[in-house]
């Protein structure tokens, strides 16, 4: 008798023993899938993290251990090394494996149960019913299979009380059970072949002797044998899809649909993948245009850092290394961040997928889940060379016979993860590499002060490029402070005139602009002329933003949405007349900027490219086609411009606020302010001519700012230097590592006390200065919840579990003093960005 240990999807800080079924002992193993239930009905799907002969002593008395339900699979989907990954980043990170779980695997391969209310349909009522249990037993009975799951029914029809329901299951008019929901489907197909009986010449005779009144019959059957005789199928064992057999014509099927019956033809279900194959069957990848001299990596250093400034020279290094890694027999992680850009004919991904012939599967959220389910069982169960191309959590992925790992763009703060369990994916993967000596690349050009820390340490390897391209280009590049406090007041619009007349001398030269502005929407705010009040969201502490493509009120952070009002919520303030309404719209995003350029530039033709835009994957490709189209002359953005395909004959750069940009209140301000304005200005340059230079006008309140000047010299590394320089001085990253701890609740007294307590409990575990003060964010309360924050400072030097240990102790004082902080919700972000 043996038991298993199961990791459920939920946020449990244990796993649970199974006994395992007679039919599946010495058999079941580590990291296979299994379906268990929790609970008196719930099912869940979980993974098997351990195989025991024997209970835990605090179990041996307990009589309701419970028999796993069903295993989904006949192998295990995850490796002892994937675990061994949960298990880390679960220590790490401070979340438990459920966490893990349930972003590691795609939620097609997590059914859980739902409970199904199912109709009695010989029930007759003894007694009047209230209105909602007779509305319930009628949306029952409308029902196909005269059921349904609880979550539709209180879409339905609202909230029913357990009371009625009881008294409806007593009555005998419907009874509750758990139903396990499959959200995975395989991709079939219908075909058909002989059936196994008429499979010899013999029994074929006779097969076409009893339709012998039926021609046509006989026609179909004897076209069939044709078929078997050019594919040299002598046994006839031949399967074709019913599809192409019956090529659409109705009469075909049902003749087909006689044969079968007769029993002479039989149909069946074929499984089929939902991945695209390969283009060849060769192994050799194409190298044409491929640099000749590659870097090789280095054997000896774990990770290695690629250093250039060259976009196009980037992305050949990548598609060779990827290249003769997959010659090798072996399969390639790349994560990154450009994998939900629209596809054209020179993009990065096309580029790669000629190169290794197609075999490049994408992992990210432009595919459908239930290509995620055959994405993650191919990593799972197949060894041949392949890359994954994925965002974050790809890096999750179970593979078998890994052999590179490249983190793109390392410096995206996309590759953390904001919920839990909140890991960096960057980092998870150097651990990964490391562990299981897999080499590990990270690239970009304007990298991390982590990680050019890391690499000035010697901790990574690095390997520095020429570059040649961007330092000839980089010659023609124009760098231009506009002062804004010598706007003259009658003109203090959002275009100062210096950078109208840049845009029509490059609108004029037949170039395109581009325009930054990193705030979407029209206004931040709306404000009464009347009180001076701001109208702000209800559920939190911070002003609605103006959307006036919609006519909205929205809030950023929590998603509340109201109608613009027409008089303030505040003081009702009604507006005189319609021409001059009472609520003013302060400040600007991007709607407003690409109305002002429209309105002073009435012959351009003018695009806004930002989240509002660039919903769909539909509306990205319609982007690309009016881009492609050569008819949009200003583009006018947020910083997700960066990773979109619009740079041909863009000329002329500029950012509308750069005090806004570099105003943020994080001490990672100025590096993501360089980085951002770096890479627009590498892509700028990169794809214009050489005799066409690239300008980048910043409008800003204080030309005299020291970032101006570093920014104009362009020497990055130097940039970060100074950075690091500052922040060993205050000691922040990477000379101390981070951790905050987050309280939320409903109660601001609560989250209050909870917050100081927790503090006071921290400094008894914890060295003196490490340790600050509760204190309140920028936006100290989101969707009705307040929120207060500590932070913690390590030593890097310092083993981090030292420093899990005493938030795991002060957490537990800290809650077991007071219970009613469990109220609370707290949240642990390690290496917060």
């Amino acid at each position: 008798m043996s038991y298993a240990r199961v990791v459920l999807p939920l946020k449990l800080d244990k796993t649970y023993h199974y006994l395992i079924p007679d039919e599946w002992e010495g058999k079941l193993q580590a990291g296979q899938r299994v379906v268990v239930s929790l609970g008196p009905t719930r099912f869940y799907t979980g993974i098997v993290c351990g195989i025991d002969t024997d209970l835990p002593k605090a179990l041996l008395n307990n009589k309701t251990i419970k028999t796993i339900s069903d295993v989904p699979e006949k192998d295990a989907i995850l490796g002892q090394k994937d675990l061994e990954l949960w298990h880390w980043i679960s220590r790490y990170y401070m979340c438990t494996e459920g966490d893990v779980l349930r972003i590691a695997l795609p939620s097609g391969l997590l059914p859980t149960s739902a409970t199904i209310i199912r109709l009695n349909e010989d029930f007759v009522a003894s007694k009047r019913l209230s209105e909602k249990q007779q509305n319930l037993l009628d949306f029952l009975a409308r029902q196909p299979k005269k059921n349904a799951a609880t979550i539709a029914i209180q879409r339905a029809l609202g909230r029913i009380s357990v009371d009625a329901l009881t008294e409806l299951v007593r009555a005998g008019a419907i009874t509750v059970e758990e139903e396990l929901i499959r959200k995975y489907k395989p991709r079939t197909e219908t075909c058909l072949h002989l059936s196994p009986g008429f499979r010899t010449e013999e029994q074929l005779t006779a097969a076409i002797s009893s339709i012998k009144r039926a021609p046509k019959q006989q026609a179909i059957l004897y076209e069939w044998l044709e078929m078997c005789e050019d594919g040299v199928q002598e046994d006839y064992t031949m399967a074709v899809k019913l599809a192409e057999f019956t090529k659409g014509d109705t009469n075909r099927s049902n003749l087909v649909r006689a044969l079968c019956k007769r029993g002479i033809f039989q149909t069946y279900e074929k499984e089929i993948s939902r991945i695209a194959p390969p283009r060849v069957k060769s192994s050799d990848i194409t190298r044409e245009n491929l640099i000749q001299q590659p870097f090789s990596l280095n054997p000896d250093a774990a990770v290695h850092f690629l250093e250039t400034r060259d976009i196009a020279e980037k992305e050949q290094l990548l598609i060779q290394q990827i290249a003769d890694t997959i010659n090798k027999g072996k399969q390639v992680l790349l994560l990154s961040p450009i994998t939900g850009e629209v596809e054209t004919k020179d993009c990065f991904t096309e580029k790669l997928r000629k190169a290794t012939n197609g075999r490049l599967l994408v992992y990210d959220t432009t595919i459908s889940d239930a290509v995620k389910v055959e994405t993650f069982l191919k990593t799972a169960t197949s060894d041949e060379p392949f890359v994954i191309m994925g965002q974050r959590n790809a890096v999750l992925l179970p593979f078998k016979n890994l052999g590179l790992i490249v983190v793109d763009e390392e410096h995206e703060y996309a590759l953390k993860h904001q919920a839990t369990p909140r890991f960096h994916a960057r980092d998870v993967a150097i651990w990964l590499g490391v562990k299981n000596n897999i080499p590990v690349l990270l690239t970009s050009e304007t990298p991390s002060a982590e990680t050019l820390f890391n690499v000035m340490r010697g901790k990574y390897r690095r390997i520095s490029l020429p570059g040649r391209e961007w330092y000839r280009f980089r010659k023609n590049t124009v760098i231009e402070a506009i002062d804004l406090r010598k706007t003259p007041k009658q003109q203090n619009g959002i275009i100062s005139p210096a950078l109208a007349e840049a845009i029509r001398q490059t609108i004029k030269a037949g170039q395109r602009v581009l325009l930054l502005q990193n705030r979407r929407g029209y206004a931040p705010f709306l404000v009464c002329r009347a009180c001076g009040e701001r109208y702000k969201c209800p559920k939190c502490d911070v002003s609605l933003t103006y959307h006036r493509s919609n006519h909205k009120m929205i809030c950023h952070y929590c998603g509340y949405n109201a109608p613009v009002p027409t008089a303030c919520p505040n003081c009702h303030t009604i507006p005189e007349t319609a021409n001059e309404p009472v609520m003013e719209a302060m400040g600007y995003g991007s709607e407003r900027v690409e109305q002002e350029v429209a309105i002073k530039f009435p012959e351009a033709s003018v695009l806004r490219l930002d989240s509002d835009v660039l919903l769909s994957a539909k509306q990205r490709s319609e982007v690309q086609q009016l881009i492609d189209s050569g008819n949009v002359d200003i583009i006018v953005g947020t910083q997700l411009i960066k990773g979109q395909p619009i740079w041909n004959d863009v000329s002329l750069i500029a950012v509308i606020r750069l005090d806004a940009i570099l105003g943020y209140p994080d001490f990672r301000s100025y590096e993501r302010a360089y980085q951002l304005l770096d890479q627009l200005l590498i892509r700028g340059c990169l794809s214009n001519s050489e005799n066409t230079p690239t300008r980048l006008l910043l409008q800003t309140y204080d030309t005299e700012n020291p970032f101006i000047e570093q920014l104009k010299k362009g020497d990055y590394n130097r940039f970060i230097e100074n950075q690091l320089e500052e922040r060993e001085i205050c000691g922040f990253p990477p000379f101390v590592r981070l951790s905050t701890i987050i309280i939320k609740g409903f109660d601001e007294n609560l989250v209050d006390s909870c917050a100081e307590n927790l503090c006071k409990n921290l400094r008894e575990f914890l060295p003196e200065g490490a340790v600050s003060q509760p204190q309140k964010p920028s936006v100290a309360r989101i969707d009705m919840q307040y929120i207060r924050q500590i932070t913690l400072k390590r030593n890097p030097q310092t083993d981090y579990r030292i420093e899990r240990t005493a938030i795991q102790k002060a957490l537990s004082k800290t809650l077991q003093d007071t219970p009613a902080y469990k109220k609370n919700r707290i949240i642990i972000d390690i290496d917060p960005l």
